[in-house]
């Protein structure tokens, strides 16, 4: 079912700040056939019932919309056509072009599947990094999290059991680009089991296989000989094809150490300096 459409994003998901897996449904899959009229938008559900009088579209079952790469599931979706209003409830999932996809129990949106604001919010990224927050806000494709929580670590165990992840890092305020595949930490500390550590001023991390300068993402061991070993890579990437990481490690059996990487690629082949 194809209806035209007109404009934002409000979202409840479960619990704050919780890394961990939500029970829903799986993200919404890809449409069958793609349209190219920037104001319809795939439509299909197990019911469907329209209100004429008051133009309320009441869709139940498997309900599915598309629009411009954004998918919507859940169970339940009511869709006021006069003011442009979707509230979905039940196992709802939100997926955007890049593959993100935010849960929630119910979520209130306009009809561009786009922008606007979550409340509760856990984004699963496509490469299972996952980033909790209070408070959301997205625009022109760029999210907005306040009081929010980034881990690249498994929240279940070996038996598909929920667990806390190991280290994550906690922020007053992210900011998530898809489109320059970066995240950006405003007021950051790395908290290992639970515990707040070490603040992180200026960090920022690649959300996907893409390069560019600045802070990445602390790494977090053990071992019996230097004890518990924190590192805090910066990333130069100096050129297209040559990069400097300068890795600080804090110990806390040894004194800290400092490791420089340097890489190139030229047309004579390869080559690392460490």
């Amino acid at each position: 079912m194809a209806l035209p459409v007109a404009a934002g994003l409000v979202s409840s998901a479960v619990n704050a700040q919780d890394l961990g897996p939500r029970q829903s449904l799986p993200p919404p899959p890809s449409p069958t056939a793609a349209t190219d009229q920037d104001n319809v938008v795939e439509f299909s559900a197990d019911q469907i019932l329209y209100g004429r009088d008051d133009d309320i579209v009441t869709a139940s079952g498997d309900v599915r919309m598309f629009r411009e790469g954004n998918r919507l599931r859940a169970d339940k979706v009511v869709w006021n056509r006069k003011s442009g209003q979707v509230t979905a409830t039940g196992n709802v999932a939100v997926t955007n072009p890049q593959g993100d996809v935010a849960y929630g129990d119910s979520t209130d949106l306009t009809d561009t599947l786009k922008d606007g604001v979550v409340e509760n919010l856990l984004i699963v990224m496509e490469d299972g990094g996952r980033l909790a927050a209070l408070r959301g806000t997205r625009k022109d494709n760029i999210s907005t999290l306040d009081h929010a929580a980034y881990t690249p670590c498994a929240v279940v165990d070996d038996k598909g059991c929920p667990k806390n992840p190991t280290w994550k890092v906690s922020a007053a305020r992210v900011i998530y680009n898809p489109d320059k595949g970066r995240i950006y930490y405003h007021g950051a500390r790395i908290e290992l089991f639970g515990l707040p550590l070490i603040p992180l001023p200026g960090l920022s991390s690649p959300s996907d296989n893409s390069a560019g300068s600045g802070l990445l993402v602390p790494d977090v061991q053990y071992n019996r000989v230097n004890g518990l070993d924190i590192a805090l890579p910066y990333y130069f990437q100096v050129a297209p094809n040559r990069d400097l990481t300068i890795t600080p490690h804090f110990y806390t059996g040894v004194l800290p150490l400092l490791d420089v990487k340097y890489r190139a690629l030229t047309s004579k082949g390869a080559y690392q300096i460490t």
